[in-house]
């Protein structure tokens, strides 16, 4: 099995080295059934800017998601990638998060 503190440094410099971003952040680890590991990892992409607090007239990403139930934690400006870690601590493969909220 792959050292878990291994893998998740090994996702996250492969995802800096082909994605231009910024403020990389651990997200969730789980262990998968061949005992690697499938590490989501977030960042905000190049480029993209956006406010910490939300004016209190809103906005379109808030327009957007009025009336839904709350999401804790998630952001709709960063990016959200699940870097796949073999048992050697090879990356498998790089998918895309699909965040649903609602």
């Amino acid at each position: 099995m792959a050292d878990v503190d291994q893998a998740i440094t090994t996702a996250i410099e492969y995802l800096k080295k082909r994605f231009s971003g910024r403020e990389y952040r651990l997200e969730e680890v789980v262990s998968n059934d061949d005992h690697g590991f499938d590490i989501t990892v977030s960042f905000t992409p190049e480029g993209v800017q956006h406010e910490l607090v939300t004016p209190l007239g809103g906005n379109a990403v808030t327009d957007a998601y009025r009336g839904r139930r709350a999401v804790i934690g998630i952001d709709p400006h960063r990016a959200y990638k699940v870097v796949n870690i073999t048992p050697d601590g090879q990356v498998r493969a790089v998918t895309m998060r699909q965040i649903v909220v609602g």
